[in-house]
């Protein structure tokens, strides 16, 4: 995957939720082999925190996820295709 593959729909979905919600901080987990969501979320400002096994009840198995933290509010909105802070 390119990091130019990521759907624009999953970051304005999260640039909407971290711009409306001010709780910091933010903890995400997802499944480690999901590369994608992964570059999203660390593209956003999460940072990778540990990993963990835990049961996927989608996968009706025990898989590694990793989890992550945000500690800051955005202080700009982001820009989908860099994953860089618009500075506008």
């Amino acid at each position: 995957m390119k990091p130019d593959d990521v759907k624009s729909g999953d970051w304005l979905a999260l640039a909407l939720l971290l711009e409306s919600v001010h709780v910091r901080p933010l903890f995400a987990r997802v499944a480690s082999d999901n590369v994608g969501s992964l570059r999203v979320l660390q593209r956003t400002g999460f940072a990778v925190t540990g990993t963990e096994a835990s049961f996927a009840n989608g996968r009706n198995t025990e898989i590694e996820e990793t989890i992550l933290r945000l500690g800051e509010p955005a202080t700009a909105p982001f820009d989908a295709p860099s994953g860089k802070k618009q500075t506008h």
